[in-house]
């Protein structure tokens, strides 16, 4: 087990060069699963912040504070451009686990394997104009979605409320890191409770 606020600021290495810090996670609040890294690029990107799904992440190595990861800089650099202050809907996600080439967690989807459909003798053009057509009618049918996916950074400091009353607010999160499940969250109830914290 380990807090994920220990695992901001790893450095995340490709398997030819640096490619930046970890600065938050995604996690879906119906699986309380981390689904996804935020990693701050520095300045050798225009796009100061990427997500990677946590699928890539090696095993971390505690006395060097790094990630390995199995992508080259160049995979990360082309990958599809994202706003990390807005949600991330389905339709974003399926959209990079096709450009890495990964099924989704939540099944093949509505892509069966995400965005791998160009074909040779179609031309780019034709290619983007499809890929338009489908992010449309996939938007349509998902619209209603809720999104499940949830800011580590956001959701800590959260009010948890017991069945009679607040208990205090969230602390911190408590990881198995061999499958990013969520276990515990650390809740500080000094409100009621001066200096206890507890494991819910």
């Amino acid at each position: 087990m380990i807090y994920v606020s220990n695992l901001k600021g790893f450095k995340i290495a490709a398997t030819d060069g640096s490619i930046g810090t970890v600065t938050d996670f995604l996690f879906d609040d119906e699986s309380w699963t981390l689904r996804w890294i935020v990693v701050d690029t520095g300045t050798w990107l225009s796009v100061r912040k990427v997500l990677l799904p946590v699928s890539v992440l090696g095993h971390p190595d505690t006395c060097a504070r790094s990630f390995p990861v199995r992508l080259t800089m160049a995979k990360v650099k082309d990958g599809p451009a994202i706003d990390t202050h807005e949600p991330v809907s389905r339709q974003r996600e399926e959209r990079m686990y096709g450009y890495y080439n990964m099924s989704p967690y939540w099944g093949n989807g509505f892509y069966m394997g995400g965005y791998g459909g160009w074909s040779a003798g179609m031309s780019e053009a034709h290619y983007a104009d499809s890929r338009r057509r489908q992010d449309e009618l996939y938007a349509r049918r998902h619209q209603d979605d809720d999104l499940h996916l949830r800011s580590i950074d956001a959701a800590t400091g959260y009010n948890r409320h017991a069945t009679d009353g607040s208990i205090g607010h969230v602390e911190g999160f408590l990881i198995d890191d061999t499958d990013w499940t969520i276990h515990f969250l650390t809740v500080d109830i000094k409100n009621w409770w001066p200096g206890k914290h507890v494991l819910i």
